[in-house]
């Protein structure tokens, strides 16, 4: 099995090993670690083919789901000009998955607070969590209370030490 290899290669560090045992191949989970080991690579152009092969189609569904639409996100954040599709991706994977916080930094960090907000609001949170106990409860928040300053974009040098932890 190719995947099952490719695998293997991929979690022992050799992409491109990876990379070259899965082209080709059209299942969609060895597309999406197909698209990862591009990443990898810095094959940019090639992870996005591999994630949706047929791009002018609106229909071409993206492997891996939430993930899969986190990943085109990455990759379109790190294309030239692409600002705007980065934001869509991103916000498609927290519309499937709300627990994908990196989503959510991801958008903080392209400066689309007003996405981020909306999404922050979004109805259907509300039937995740039992009744009284949502994590976020935005009406009593004002607007601009959930930072947009995701503390993994400060580097661990920088952070400041806990108090007492010297």
């Amino acid at each position: 099995n190719c995947y099952l290899l490719a695998t293997c290669y991929f979690r022992n560090g050799q992409e491109y090993r990876a990379y070259h045992t899965l082209k080709g191949c059209t299942l969609p989970q060895s597309r999406y670690l197909l698209a990862l080991c591009c990443y990898k690579i810095r094959k940019l152009v090639e992870a996005e083919q591999a994630l949706k092969p047929d791009r002018k189609s609106p229909d071409s569904e993206i492997p891996n789901g939430a993930a899969g639409r986190y990943l085109m996100g990455v990759i379109c954040k790190q294309s030239e000009g692409r600002t705007a599709a980065a934001v869509e991706y991103f916000s498609q994977a927290l519309t499937m998955d709300p627990f994908l916080w990196s989503a959510y930094e991801e958008i903080c960090q392209l400066g689309a607070e007003k996405e981020a907000m909306a999404l922050m609001q979004n109805p259907d949170l509300d039937s995740l969590y039992p009744a009284g106990q949502a994590g976020l409860d935005m009406q009593h928040m004002g607007a601009g209370s959930v930072p947009c300053t995701p503390m993994a974009s400060t580097p661990l040098s920088e952070r400041a030490e806990p108090a007492g932890t010297s």
